[in-house]
């Protein structure tokens, strides 16, 4: 009985279920995109980050990630801009917004503008996984 073999792609990986998901953390603060980050690839996934939303957009442009985290409040346009943008161009991205605030409308807002949820600073990083599971794994 013969068995195929299966053909090693470039970058390293035998088919697409074994690929690393790419994640794209989007935030203006240095140290949260480097803690995300370092998690993040401990926990076996690809991370870029960007510190700002053009950054971002222009990241998602050159190689799209499977996921993205953005924090609400940017230097140069909203979260909830930014949202409306890869929505627009990529509706099937999945995003998690991330801020400081707690406020119920800006919540609702996010979700209605097609986030996939929305997490309170600081981090709960065990929250965030579970999160992320349910995004990346979800079909």
């Amino acid at each position: 009985m013969k068995t195929k073999q299966a053909k090693q792609s470039v970058t390293g990986y035998t088919d697409i279920a074994t690929c690393p998901k790419k994640i794209l953390v989007i935030d203006d603060e240095h140290m949260v995109c480097e803690t995300l980050q370092d998690i993040l690839q401990e926990d076996g996934y690809m991370v870029r980050t960007a510190l700002n939303a053009l950054s971002g957009l222009a990241e998602i442009e050159k190689d799209p990630p499977d996921l993205v985290i953005s924090d609400l409040k940017l230097p140069d346009i909203s979260g909830l801009e930014l949202l409306r943008r890869v929505k627009h161009d990529r509706p099937y991205l999945e995003i998690i917004i991330m801020t400081g605030l707690g406020e119920a409308e800006t919540y609702l807002e996010a979700k209605e503008e097609g986030a996939f949820d929305y997490i309170i600073k600081p981090i709960n990083i065990p929250i965030l996984r579970l999160m992320i599971s349910k995004v990346l794994h979800q079909n």
